[in-house]
């Protein structure tokens, strides 16, 4: 019996990735960021602790945001 994994046919975007779960195709998100504290403004006007926290939000959301510059806004 060869069946094909459900995730061969979902795609994940914004750096979430696919698990099967009850036999359906999920995608989710990494929480897992360091703790380091180097802050960034992202360009929807939040200040995140670090671009890895600004990269699980853009996940958790399903839309881009974007560095504008290093530490606060």
């Amino acid at each position: 019996l060869n069946l094909e994994s459900p995730c061969l046919k979902k795609a994940c975007e914004f750096g979430a990735v696919c698990v099967v779960k009850n036999n359906e195709a999920v995608c989710e998100c990494s929480d897992a960021c360091p703790q380091d504290q180097d802050p960034v403004c992202g360009n929807d006007g939040h200040t995140y602790s670090s671009s890895c926290q600004m990269k699980a939000m853009e996940c958790a959301l399903q839309k881009q945001i974007q560095m504008q510059h290093k530490g606060p806004c």
